[in-house]
């Protein structure tokens, strides 16, 4: 014979808020992340302490 189990407690978990909370933190923190990332390599590419290397330094010679 087999056994009936009510729907409520045959689920593995409960849904709801806190599913919702966990998902809106870690979006959250992905922007933040990538936000910080951006700036970070912003002010980096704006450094121009390190002189360019161009194809005209390599050749010896300018071009034209």
């Amino acid at each position: 014979m087999q056994k009936t189990v009510p729907t409520e407690q045959a689920r593995q978990g409960r849904r709801g808020r806190p599913v919702l909370y966990v998902l809106l933190v870690s979006l959250f923190l992905c922007a933040l992340f990538l936000g910080a990332a951006s700036l970070w390599i912003l002010s980096t590419d704006m450094d121009d302490s390190e002189p360019q290397v161009g194809v005209e330094t390599l050749r010896g010679t300018p071009a034209g």
